[in-house]
């Protein structure tokens, strides 16, 4: 059987196995932080961080409020039009996303002069 790998008691609500076949396939498991949305301009990728670590955030990650709306004509919901081959990072929608940063989790405005 696989070795299940553990988490602090403090850092976890729950933890839940999903079984499959008597094999345990994957651990399930929600933390007592709330999770925020992040941007990376990097990877273009949009995903969850614990609270605690948007004052570690990279100046190429922007904390969101919310995702960018799917029915969005510019960017399709990616929240990028594109990407800025000589810097290296995503463009970001100006149509949703001045609705979707959280700029007071924003800690210097050096994300912002990345556009």
């Amino acid at each position: 059987m696989p070795e299940i790998p553990t988490l602090e008691a403090k850092e976890i609500q729950t933890l839940t196995p999903v079984v499959s076949n008597e094999k345990i396939v994957a651990v399930e498991y929600k933390c007592k932080q709330p999770l925020v949305l992040v941007m990376s301009l990097m990877s273009g990728e949009i995903y969850e961080i614990e609270a605690d670590e948007v004052k570690n955030l990279e100046p190429y990650q922007l904390p969101l409020k919310k995702r960018p709306k799917s029915n969005c004509r510019t960017c399709y919901g990616r929240g990028w039009i594109g990407k800025n081959i000589s810097v290296g990072i995503y463009q970001w929608c100006p149509h949703c996303f001045r609705k979707c940063i959280d700029y007071s989790k924003i800690n210097t405005t050096e994300e912002l002069k990345l556009n």
